[in-house]
């Protein structure tokens, strides 16, 4: 995060660049999201959103889709056990998930409902502005 006169915005709130212009240039840090280019699966869904709402879709819009298809499966099979649709039920059943090939990769939770494994980023503010993916890894859930 970064302080301006108008508060506090993130380093990858695009926001941020319109802030700082070309003082942006060569800004590196790390996130936990990335540009949209940085997830092969969500090619078709950046299509599809850019012809339904003009834009590109941030990355925050698909770890949202990702954690609403989540949660809908995680109802889906709670309403498939025959259990009562309640907050626990769906609490319980969301920690089994295991979705593979969702947006952003692979879900998973631990039984603290730690998601069990993560994408994380470097990224790098190019000459031209924009964001670039230096380096990507996954980060584990640690066994507390």
């Amino acid at each position: 995060m970064v302080t301006f006169a108008g508060g506090l915005v993130l380093l990858n709130d695009p926001s941020f660049i319109n802030l700082s212009g070309r003082d942006a240039e060569g800004i590196t840090y790390t996130s936990y999201i990335a540009p949209l280019a940085a997830y092969s699966r969500a090619v078709n869904f950046g299509t599809i959103f850019r012809k339904r709402f003009g834009s590109t879709p941030s990355a925050f819009a698909l770890l949202g889709f990702d954690a609403a298809l989540t949660a809908l499966e995680a109802m889906m099979r709670t309403w498939d056990s025959q259990k009562e649709l309640t907050r626990a039920a769906v609490q319980s059943e969301l920690r089994l998930s295991d979705l593979k090939n969702t947006l952003t990769g692979d879900v998973a939770f631990d039984p603290k409902g730690n998601r069990t494994s993560s994408s994380a980023f470097v990224i790098r503010i190019g000459p031209d502005l924009l964001p670039r993916v230096v380096q990507g890894f996954q980060v584990r859930a640690q066994d507390n």
